[in-house]
């Protein structure tokens, strides 16, 4: 389901602190409108808003799974492809369904990189 994604972790890097990982460029991240990595063995994406600000959260839908990096993206909310559950991508929050809200991850850019936390936002 998710074979072309890329979940090595050749990129560690220290921006600002050790708690971050290379994730990606912000050029492929406007290109593609999302990337996604595996994390200490989560899956996570981040998905650009409207303006253009990326923001990270973990990939699964809380519902059955389904990958929302395959759903449609448009006025900071992430439609479920599978059945349609949708969530902020600002804060995670589930907007359509009684559901648990997505963890969010920090995200940083430096020099033309983003970076991501290895571990979720704690709220």
């Amino acid at each position: 389901m998710f074979d072309d994604y890329d979940d090595s972790y050749d990129g560690f890097g220290d921006v600002d602190s050790g708690d971050f990982i290379k994730f990606g460029a912000m050029a492929q991240l406007r290109e593609k409108k999302t990337l996604n990595r595996k994390i200490i063995g989560k899956w996570v994406s981040v998905f650009l808003d409207d303006d253009g600000n990326p923001y990270a959260m973990e990939m699964s839908c809380k519902h059955q799974g389904a990958n929302l990096a395959e759903g449609k993206v448009a006025n900071e909310v992430v439609t479920c492809p599978r059945h349609f559950w949708k969530y902020n991508i600002r804060t995670g929050k589930a907007i359509t369904e009684y559901s648990p809200d997505l963890r969010r991850h920090a995200i940083r850019e430096k020099d033309g990189d983003i970076y991501v936390s290895l571990r979720p936002i704690l709220r």
